[in-house]
């Protein structure tokens, strides 16, 4: 890969250096010997009240009566996600991008609800569930982005949302508009225009309804446009951070979890290392055995996708290229394509697109409760096309599970540092992770790590291969791990 301008990079290798998520399963029991050893290890003299053990104690000392059991009776939080444009089927605009094949232009507002369409009752509503007693959400934005098709800067940027219930249900509401014609949202060199991003806080639209409605579901949609530039490939993602009450009395909850795909390729675990080249079908494998037990059945799914990232590999390009990928489950439902329509512009910039694919949640396509260990193979178009680096794929899963579960899955991430010095070429870099410290602490009893990765973002300023390094074990040396991206 041959980098002509500063570009940013995404991608994933597991155990190597950057941002720590880890997928652990949480069992419901603790064995009581083993809870006497954890207490002794850590030196716990005083009484502990654990209503778990029944009214019994541990201390260093032994095992006596409690005194009184205490219940934590507070407040819980919960991050879920959903994909906005989705749910309608697997078409083109219907499987979470605006992939129409035609450019949208600037200042267009194309909508998003279940599918993405420039007409407002077309593009429908997504249902959004939580479950739970006295919800609030605390906090709750929309994540947006678009490749660029033309070469402009970007001087507007309008987002509006609907929620129903809500306090302005039926109503289009904007959300941080950036100001039109007041100065620019993104500047633009080169002939070929970056990866357009941006976010809204729309916490202000999901406030006052009831627990019955939430567990219903709320109907959502909105429209997005940009000025300045034609885009493509427009995707929208809704994050919502709430609270309700902890109760150990069993009951329905939602939760998203993340899991990486390995690709195939010689030794992957994670990101492709090598291109991916033009005409080829790069493949990633997910296995969902046994990491998900408290998924009861497939209609518990509320949302479901994978996000796929790459950029363009100038080596090989040359005017009318472009990139175009289909993604789709091995044996299932044909995919679409996913083109970044630029054939007047060359790729001197590296268009660095990403994109979401909903499958289908059905028999040969998604289905993990039959099918726990699948492929998502991706198509690299062979002509006007060009290889394609950095290939990543990432699935993502809402769904409603039961807290009564014995094993249940929960994803947690970890911010591991930043470098902000522009390093010289062969230049190893360290990071200290969290709070300074490399010890990953994660405080539930009975876990079972099922899977851990980290997520690295890097901006390439000169020609050359990045190579990413872990070390798990604190010793370096033979227990370090490394990964070469070319």
């Amino acid at each position: 890969m041959s980098h002509t301008s500063k570009k940013a990079v995404k991608f994933i290798a597991r155990l190597c250096l950057g941002q720590v998520l880890v997928a652990g399963m949480l069992m419901s029991g603790f064995p009581l010997d083993a809870l006497v050893q954890k207490l002794a290890d850590s030196k716990v003299v005083d009484q502990l009240y654990l209503s778990r053990l029944k009214n019994k104690v541990v201390d260093n000392f032994g095992v006596h009566e409690a005194e009184a059991a205490t219940t934590y009776t507070g407040k819980q939080l919960r991050t879920v996600e959903y994909t906005l444009g989705s749910g309608a089927g697997t078409t083109a605009t219907l499987s979470g991008t605006n992939n129409n094949g035609t450019a949208r232009a600037s200042g267009a507002n194309v909508w998003f609800g279940n599918q993405w369409n420039a007409t407002e009752a077309t593009a429908g509503t997504k249902t959004i569930i939580l479950k739970g007693t006295n919800i609030r959400v605390v906090s709750a934005w929309l994540k947006y982005s678009a490749t660029m098709v033309s070469a402009a800067d970007v001087t507007d940027i309008e987002m509006t949302l609907d929620v129903n219930p809500g306090p302005a249900a039926t109503i289009d509401t904007y959300l941080d508009v950036v100001p039109l014609n007041t100065g620019i949202y993104s500047d633009t060199s080169g002939t070929a225009g970056p990866q357009i991003t941006a976010q809204a806080n729309a916490t202000a639209l999901f406030q006052g309804q009831s627990d019955a409605a939430w567990a219903t579901g709320l109907a959502v949609h909105g429209f997005v446009s940009v000025t300045g530039p034609t885009r493509h490939l427009d995707t929208m993602k809704l994050v919502l951070t709430y609270e309700d009450d902890y109760s150990t009395v069993n009951h329905e909850e939602v939760k998203t979890v993340r899991y990486p795909l390995d690709s195939t390729n010689s030794t992957d675990t994670g990101t492709r290392q090598a291109d991916c080249a033009a005409g080829a079908t790069c493949s990633f494998t997910y296995d969902l055995t046994g990491r998900v037990a408290d998924l009861d059945a497939n209609s518990d799914i509320n949302d479901v996708w994978f996000e796929i990232s790459y950029e363009g590999d100038t080596v090989a390009s040359t005017l009318n290229d472009l990139l175009n990928v289909t993604p789709s489950i091995n044996g299932g439902a044909a995919g679409t394509a996913h083109s970044t329509l630029d054939l007047a512009t060359d790729l001197a910039d590296h268009l660095a697109p990403f994109i979401i694919y909903r499958p289908s949640v059905a028999t040969n396509n998604f289905d993990p409760l039959v099918t726990a260990s699948d492929t998502v193979d991706i198509v690299n178009a062979a002509s006007p096309a060009v290889a394609l680096s950095f290939m990543t794929v990432e699935l993502v899963m809402t769904y409603t599970y039961d807290t009564g579960d014995a094993t249940q899955t929960e994803t947690v991430r970890f911010f591991y540092g930043q470098d902000t010095t522009n390093r010289a070429i062969d230049t190893k870099i360290a990071f200290a992770g969290p709070g300074g410290s490399t010890a990953i602490t994660i405080s539930n009893g009975g876990l079972d790590v099922q899977d851990m990765w980290f997520k690295v973002y890097a901006s390439a300023v000169a020609t050359g291969s990045l190579q990413v390094y872990s070390d798990v074990d604190t010793a370096g040396g033979a227990g370090e791990i490394s990964q070469t991206f070319t």
